[in-house]
């Protein structure tokens, strides 16, 4: 009967934390990360910026969305 318990909390102790979630953004020329981040936020929900990784892409420009 009280085996239950201590296997439940031996499963829970042995169980992997819960895995982030990558989130991509696209930051324009002229936009600050402040702009790109608040304009995905307003779409998408928060971003967890715990864990964040930057990574910097350089490529042809392509016209930025238009101002919401």
């Amino acid at each position: 009967m009280r085996l239950k318990p201590r296997v439940d909390a031996l499963e829970r102790q042995l169980s992997p934390a819960p895995a982030s979630r990558w989130v991509r953004v696209i930051q324009h020329a002229g936009q600050t990360l402040d702009e790109v981040y608040a304009a995905h936020e307003a779409v998408n929900g928060p971003i967890d910026g715990a864990n964040v990784i930057l990574r910097v892409i350089i490529s042809k420009p392509f016209p930025a969305p238009e101002a919401a």
